[in-house]
């Protein structure tokens, strides 16, 4: 089972909802900004499973702003679907995470996901 079916599968039981594999379908198409399953594809939730997160599963999720500065290039979005390995969901002011660990990495980095991405993407180039 992918993180996605997995998370769709915890979001559904939060929410007292069936979990039958029709069920699991038809949410993972309303909760994934990106609906593959394969590989990892990011886990940014749309707007509708954002909702559903916090208004039907009444999990906890943790706001960070980003700097008034920010400029969300294509190469953000790369970082965020390749760094944040929690659900998350992002306006033009702020991201929400259920993870209160990578809540608190983006807290360190002031809400800058561009510099965020590019330290992990550092990192991750001298473990290479």
């Amino acid at each position: 089972m992918d993180k996605k079916t997995a998370y769709t599968k915890t979001f559904l039981i939060a929410a007292e909802k069936d979990t039958s594999e029709e069920s699991l379908k038809k949410y993972h198409m309303l909760l994934w900004q990106n609906i593959r399953e394969k590989g990892d594809s990011g886990l940014r939730l749309t707007k509708e499973g954002f909702e559903f997160v916090v208004d039907q599963a009444d999990l906890k999720v943790h706001e960070i702003q980003f700097p008034n500065d920010i400029q969300f290039t294509p190469q953000v979005f790369l970082y965020l679907d390749q760094f944040i390995d929690t659900p998350y969901y992002v306006t033009k002011k702020r991201i929400y995470v259920l993870s209160e660990k990578m809540a608190l990495q983006l807290m360190m980095f002031a809400g800058d996901i561009k510099q965020y991405g590019l330290a992990r993407a550092m990192a991750k180039e001298l473990e290479d």
